[in-house]
């Protein structure tokens, strides 16, 4: 796969050095008036100067009347555009090839085999992890020279692709860094409520950034290309539309797909009914309250036979800690009243039944 990679990438080298015909034209034109003037300039002593290559170059350039022609910029435009595709699929692989990587404490056959520590295995991520920050901080910083060679040679469509370009890789490198911390905490136990709705914030934030850049970029297009009726103007707008906003849209619905899976990593659960709770009470059948809990963020656990604490744990769900030892609940858990109450009604119901029954059988012996 590098091999290919690499050879697709010379292949875009090599149209990004390429010199058009013109250009060269143009070259050759400018280097010719600039020795002849130079040589009439030192044949002439009445044009005698401390500085004759500023003079010179002044008037060849009045001669040749036009400026230097940009299109071959805008093909080494269109390079950077396809070295940055090309790049983001290398980083898409390589996040691939972390996702892929082993966080367990516990040795793979392969592992075992390679002598592999966890030490090791985590110095493994962690290079990886370097590598694809890597290649989107080359992918920004590229976006960013193609910016500016795009805005010098007053390339406007091209000026507002490489803006989007820019974004686009800020973004894809924000996604890949609040995925990295959200599983190092879980990894390390400490995805808190408090630390997801932190990341929350945080992808929130970036998807207003993301649309007051949206603005600014179609903002700066609009000005850039002066329209000189209705139905320009509208084709410009529906350009923009299409190669800007569509694009800018989708990455910020793709940030509320984020903050769901950072908030519930990426399952959801609908609310259970009061039957189903009711059915939940029934199926354990305690023969006495206290037994349902919460922890410190609300989801509801269990403890049997009597209903005391006599273990410490952590919470499936966030990893909170959950229990306690010698019948001493954590401070931060706490009885799960709805439970309670259902399992409260349950006992009623069943206590009114075995004393109705006891008085039915009493008065058939009577």
């Amino acid at each position: 796969m590098i091999k290919d990679y690499l050879a697709i990438h010379r292949r875009i080298y090599r149209i990004a050095t390429t010199r058009g015909a013109h250009v060269k034209a143009y070259e050759a034109a400018l280097a010719t008036l600039f020795r002849l003037e130079m040589d009439s300039i030192a044949n002439d002593p009445t044009r005698a100067s401390e500085a004759p290559e500023p003079v010179a170059m002044r008037i060849v350039d009045q001669k040749i009347g036009q400026p230097p022609h940009k299109a071959d910029t805008r093909f080494q435009i269109e390079a950077y555009f396809l070295l940055l595709e090309l790049r983001s699929m290398l980083a898409q692989v390589a996040f691939s090839r972390l996702q892929g990587l082993s966080t367990s404490v516990n040795q793979s056959a392969s592992d075992a085999d390679l002598d592999v520590t966890p030490v090791l295995r985590q110095r493994h991520r962690d290079l990886w992890q370097s590598f694809v920050d890597f290649l989107y901080d080359s992918c920004i910083a590229d976006a960013k020279k193609a910016f500016t060679i795009a805005e010098k040679s007053s390339a406007s469509r091209q000026t507002a692709r490489s803006a989007i370009y820019i974004l686009r890789f800020q973004f894809e490198q924000f996604r890949f860094q609040v995925l990295f911390e959200r599983e190092n905490l879980l990894k390390a136990r400490l995805l808190t409520e408090d630390r997801r709705n932190r990341l929350a914030r945080q992808i929130n934030a970036r998807k207003l950034e993301m649309l007051t850049l949206l603005f600014q970029i179609q903002r700066d297009y609009i000005r850039c290309r002066p329209s000189r009726n209705t139905e320009d103007l509208k084709n410009e707008r529906k350009w923009v539309d299409e190669n800007c906003r569509q694009k800018v849209e989708h990455w910020r619905s793709e940030c509320d797909e984020l903050e769901k899976y950072v908030l519930t990593d990426g399952i959801f659960y609908e609310p259970l009914s009061l039957q189903e709770k009711s059915d939940i009470v029934k199926a354990f059948n305690f023969s006495h309250r206290g037994h349902f809990y919460n922890c410190e963020n609300g989801h509801t656990f269990v403890i049997g036979e009597c209903g005391g604490a006599m273990q410490a744990s952590r919470c499936p769900e966030c990893h909170a800690p959950v229990g306690g030892n010698q019948h001493t609940l954590i401070s931060s858990n706490a009885r799960a009243a709805e439970y309670e109450a259902i399992a409260a009604t349950a006992f009623l119901k069943g206590y009114i039944a075995k004393i109705l029954t006891v008085c039915h059988v009493r008065n058939n012996m009577l």
